[in-house]
């Protein structure tokens, strides 16, 4: 079963999937705070949402987008109490929850790893900035490379991807 698994599963996605499954369980979490911000609940959804929402950025740099959903979800929580004239402290506390949870959550699994910060950072940053190098083509060149590596394989998904977008429409 392995070796039908290691043909039909893109390396790319083996941290996509854990990755995208945190930022959905922390976005979750977030929706729970939405609906109920006060009490114990709330903030223990924002802390389920900086701890999850943190361990997926640590996996794959792409859950940071979570955060933009949950600043854009604090700020309309902001504006919806001060128009009301409610308090505003239960939102300021789920943010400051999830910034602890994210917070410790970064420490605890970095801390250990203090000595090899360093490679660390060869391995995470200096990689993907001499990786951009690769890929510094023009226009034409990057859309080739997407029609072949991407387009072409998934014909048939981005043909259903099309109609309903047609459907759709």
């Amino acid at each position: 079963l392995s070796h039908v698994l290691k043909r039909t599963f893109p390396r790319h996605l083996e941290a996509e999937g854990p990755a995208e499954a945190l930022l959905l369980l922390g976005l979750a979490a977030a929706l729970c705070w939405w609906r109920h911000p006060n009490g114990r609940a709330g903030l223990f959804a924002m802390l389920g949402f900086g701890v999850c929402v943190t361990m997926g950025v640590l996996i794959k740099l792409l859950d940071v987008t979570g955060y933009v959903l949950l600043a854009l979800m604090l700020a309309t929580a902001l504006l919806r109490a001060a128009r009301r004239r409610e308090p505003l402290a239960p939102i300021v506390w789920g943010g400051a929850a999830a910034l602890a949870a994210s917070a410790f959550t970064v420490l605890a699994v970095l801390l250990p790893f203090a000595p090899a910060w360093p490679e660390l950072y060869r391995q995470a940053v200096q990689f993907h900035l001499a990786a951009r190098l690769a890929y510094a083509g023009e226009l034409a060149s990057n859309a080739r490379n997407i029609a072949n590596e991407f387009l072409l394989p998934n014909a048939a998904l981005c043909a259903l991807a099309l109609a309903g977008l047609f459907v759709a429409a």
